[in-house]
């Protein structure tokens, strides 16, 4: 189970970006799918009690030097759902916005650091 947990803070916690890969997919048990999800489920319920102060899903590989960060949108991921509102990210566009808001997109692949 310990490969499955690295699996999961190596993808920032992104449960859905894990399980729709498929080669990935192919290679886990259903008992280990539902291992997945019941450890994102618990890590969701822990993280939920200080979400405002700090975002342990975050990578702290290289911790950051600023709170926001300029990215540019490298896929469409569509609307999502920030501090300070809602941002539509679309392919080629370029944003300022909170580095927590969107940490998991740049670890996905959805969003790059301009």
């Amino acid at each position: 189970m310990d490969r499955l947990r690295d699996m999961y803070w190596v993808a920032g916690g992104a449960l859905p970006h894990i399980l729709s890969n498929q080669d990935i997919r192919s290679k886990l048990s259903p008992h280990e799918v539902d291992f997945l999800r019941q450890y994102s489920a618990s890590v969701m319920d822990y993280r939920a009690e200080f979400s405002n102060e700090l975002d342990i899903t975050a990578s702290i590989t290289h911790p950051p030097k600023d709170l926001h960060v300029l990215v540019r949108v490298v896929r469409d991921c569509g609307v999502i759902q920030t501090e300070l509102g809602s941002i539509d990210f679309q392919k080629g566009q370029r944003f300022m916005v909170r580095r927590a808001d969107i940490e998991h997109l740049i670890v996905q692949g959805y969003l790059e650091e301009v």
